[in-house]
């Protein structure tokens, strides 16, 4: 991931790792995932989206509107970001509710 990211995470600097996939364009990066993948099964064995019963963890699963994506009319405010509640690789955390 750090190779691809072109980063040097050998003298360990935590600012590095936090930064190595908090956004989606560093996720993607990260994970090389890119156009290639446009179309593919996501019920596969490729890339597949796990559902909560499937994880390894009692860790809460939230979700918020993404963010800076004002632009998307009615689908601004919809929550489609999903994260582990107080994962530092987030990119932002959620802004509170009214």
């Amino acid at each position: 991931m750090a190779r691809r990211r072109n980063i040097d995470l050998s003298n360990r600097n935590k600012f590095k790792l936090k930064n190595l996939t908090n956004g989606p364009s560093k996720f993607y990066q990260a994970f090389d995932i890119n156009t290639s993948l446009n179309g593919i099964d996501l019920c596969g064995d490729e890339l597949f989206i796990k559902t909560k019963k499937d994880l390894d963890t009692d860790e809460e699963i939230l979700s918020s509107p993404r963010v800076n994506i004002d632009y998307a009319g009615e689908y601004k405010d919809k929550p489609w970001r999903f994260f582990l509640k107080g994962n530092k690789f987030v990119s932002r955390s959620p802004k509170p509710k009214n």
